[in-house]
């Protein structure tokens, strides 16, 4: 029935605004319970569409889930790719002169400067050239004369060499493509053997042999200074060497570096069901004196009981390292240690330590699980153990291999497994059990973007015979995945809430300890967040239980045949084979929810962040032990004498450059979702205060952070929430 005239003049509008209702209300969030029979329908058609294109697959590591796939709707977007290829743009320009540099001091006396200015100019431009005067010159032979030469310049150039090395051809031809193989296949295809078999078999091969530790230094002439080698020194150090190979840098790792997961307090006694050892444990690997002990840290009061009564006693234990096989490149051994590092909480920061109200002292460091007088001696700062080490360059050699293998955790367990494997599962999941409607899945979506695709990519380039992982990293691949693996079935989901992580490792009252300190602020934040948003929904724990969308997608969580999480204590067993948990209660969806967000943000960039800043110069820290682990009787006598333990330079080039872009891309900002005022993530208006709010805290976070910092001996940039991206997207 047409309406009269005078109706529609009254509301103008109402057409459109019955439009903007209509598509609304199928968007915002709905509970399944609250759905109508066709809803019902709908959402039931969308899981059933979603389970084929998200599915596991537990084969790449026995037992470990992956998607099988990557469905079209994880993939890459374009403008994702074009952050990556500027990324990428930056890292190719630094190699490509690092490698020039190595050319010029290989060929300085046979080819003239001009040669190699050519080459910097236009790389693409002087392989095509060269190509052609290869082209010329063969013409030239088969006619018996000088035929038409092109390319004078190169021609005069090379007629000035007294001889032409027998693989130059070899050099320039694989320099002049390797900024375009960068762009085409991506940063692991082009680099990791370029300068080993362009100098292999000639004298420029010595180049890549640091001579010095300002040969690692001058690594990056076109990317930024890593943070490790901007720390400038200042009056409280003591010595000559650079900040970031003092002892002090040293200790600070351990609570403010690249991976602090290894950390963890000794007490004074066995304590049931602590992820920490006792004392007596620790003394029965590395037999330990109080008269050693007491000559470190300057304390001839303090007894090692006594220090672990006082929770003063931190270790850092590489024993998962026991075992495992070392990898091999370019015919070269590298080497593993399980290693044990011992630390003293001074609370008088000793000379050589930023003033303050403490801090975290090395004490001891053996690089075997077991005591050997020879083979594995105690180094200490001072030689105190007496490991014939009176200049203290093995202990200089220690702390490197310590850090290394601190790096070879980071990559693969507290990296990979920690965060990328821990979180895809949930990509999964999410999609496989909540429909697109459900609050839960509107949530997340964001915190789950591109990660499928990231670990997909990692698998086929990184984690493969010869790939990134075996090239960086000491152990060979399958000792890799298989520390992946151990970690991945021995990790608790509700032990890993920062909240509890701390106290189950002997951490809650160790009194300064940046990372955190800074992430419990964010965790803390994100829990607000969380609660915030799934109580516009769940009204009470009954809402939760009737949730079935919900009571499949924690099912799947826990399935062995599908994410196969371990440790959800918080789930209700209901003795029923079809479904057999529930999560019965709204607070504890809220710490699901919100250590998801937290894993997928803060922790995977307090790992995934630092590794150009702090694990690129190769003295302090590398994932590659080149020689074996000096003994008592080993003697080194100049700090050069220390360079034999670190990688040739060309794979410290390879390692950073990876590291750089893994380091630099960064898609999002959490707490940022997109959207404009008129078209905003979130289609519920309810939600956007409680977004509103999460944004504010997590600016009030940022500048307490950056208070915190001028305090620091060294700025702790991991945590600021400008720094943090929603999703695990690289």
């Amino acid at each position: 029935m047409k309406k009269p005239a005078h109706s529609m003049m009254q509301s103008p509008i109402l057409p459109f605004a019955m439009a903007t209702k209509k598509g609304v209300s199928s968007k915002t969030p709905c509970l399944p319970q609250h759905a109508n029979e066709k809803q019902a329908a709908k959402r039931q058609f969308q899981l059933k569409m979603a389970r084929t294109n998200y599915n596991y697959t537990l084969t790449y590591i026995d037992g470990l889930p992956f998607s099988a796939n990557v469905p079209k709707a994880e993939k890459f977007t374009e403008d994702y790719r074009a952050l990556v290829a500027m990324v990428i743009g930056k890292v190719s320009d630094n190699f490509f002169q690092v490698v020039l540099s190595f050319f010029k001091m290989q060929f300085a006396q046979t080819l003239p400067p001009h040669f190699f200015d050519s080459l910097q100019r236009n790389p693409e431009k002087f392989a095509k050239q060269w190509r052609e005067l290869q082209q010329d010159l063969a013409q030239s032979v088969a006619d018996g004369g000088q035929g038409t030469v092109r390319h004078k310049s190169i021609l005069q150039a090379l007629s000035q060499l007294a001889h032409l090395p027998q693989d130059l051809e070899k050099m320039l031809g694989g320099l002049a493509r390797i900024q375009a193989d960068l762009r085409r296949d991506g940063p692991t295809a082009a680099l990791k053997s370029m300068l080993h078999y362009t100098l292999a078999n000639t004298e420029g091969r010595k180049f890549v042999q640091a001579s010095s530790m300002n040969d690692f230094a001058d690594l990056y002439p076109r990317l930024p200074t890593p943070q490790a080698l901007q720390i400038q020194p200042q009056a409280w150090m003591q010595g000559e060497q650079l900040p970031c190979l003092q002892d002090w840098y040293f200790g600070y790792l351990q609570v403010a570096g690249f991976n602090t997961t290894l950390l963890r307090g000794v007490s004074a006694t066995e304590v049931g069901g602590a992820d920490f050892p006792s004392l007596a444990s620790l003394l029965q690997k590395m037999p330990l004196t109080d008269e050693i002990f007491q000559r470190v840290i300057g304390d001839a009061g303090m007894s090692l009981q006594r220090a672990a009564e006082l929770k003063r006693l931190y270790v850092c234990d590489y024993g998962f390292l026991q075992g495992k096989k070392n990898s091999v490149l370019h015919g070269r051994e590298r080497y593993l240690s399980a290693a044990v590092a011992l630390f003293y909480w001074n609370p008088v920061a000793p000379p050589g330590y930023a003033p303050g109200a403490g801090a975290m002292q090395p004490v001891a460091i053996q690089l075997a699980q077991q005591h050997d007088v020879e083979t594995a001696p105690i180094f200490t700062p001072n030689d105190s153990a007496n490991a014939n080490d009176g200049n203290g360059l093995k202990w200089q050699v220690a702390k490197y291999i310590v850090n290394a293998m601190q790096a070879i955790h980071h990559e693969s367990v507290a990296h990979f497994g920690a965060c990328h494997l821990a979180i895809e599962p949930v990509v999964l999941a999410t999609h496989r059990q909540l429909a697109a409607r459900h609050p839960v899945h509107i949530l997340l979506k964001p915190h789950l973007r591109f990660t499928i695709h990231i670990n997909s990519t990692a698998r086929a380039n990184l984690i493969v015979p010869g790939g990134v992982v075996e090239t960086n990293v000491g152990p060979d691949l399958d000792s890799s995945l298989e520390m992946v693996r151990e970690a991945f079935l021995a990790r608790k989901v509700d032990d890993c809430h920062p909240e509890r992580m701390f106290g189950l490792r002997g951490l809650d009252s160790l009194p300064d300890f940046p990372f955190r300190d800074d992430t419990l602020l964010l965790w803390r934040a994100i829990k607000n967040y969380v609660a915030a948003y799934l109580r516009l929904y769940y009204a009470s724990d009954a809402d939760v239980q009737q949730d079935t969308e919900l009571q499949a997608w924690v099912n799947e969580l826990v399935s062995p045949k599908h994410a196969a999480f371990r440790g959800m204590d918080g789930l209700r067993q209901t003795g029923n084979p079809a479904q057999p948990v529930e999560i019965d209660h709204l607070d504890y969806l809220i710490e699901i929810i919100a250590y998801f967000i937290y894993l997928a943000g803060p922790q995977h960039s307090s790992v995934n962040n630092a590794q150009f800043p702090l694990m690129s110069f190769a003295p302090c820290v590398m994932g590659t032990v080149y020689h074996p682990a000096p003994s008592q009787s080993t003697q080194l006598e100049t700090e050069e004498d220390c360079l034999r333990w670190y990688p040739p330079m060309d794979v410290v080039l390879y390692t950073f450059s990876f590291e750089y872009l893994l380091s630099n891309v960064q898609y999002d900002r959490l707490g940022e979702y997109g959207g404009t005022p008129s078209m905003p993530y979130f289609k519920d208006s309810r939600a956007h205060e409680v977004l509103a709010d999460f944004q504010q805290e997590l600016a009030q976070i940022e500048a307490e952070i950056r208070l915190r910092n001028r305090k620091r001996p060294m700025p702790y940039l991991l945590q600021l929430p400008s720094a943090i991206a929603n999703s695990t997207s690289i």
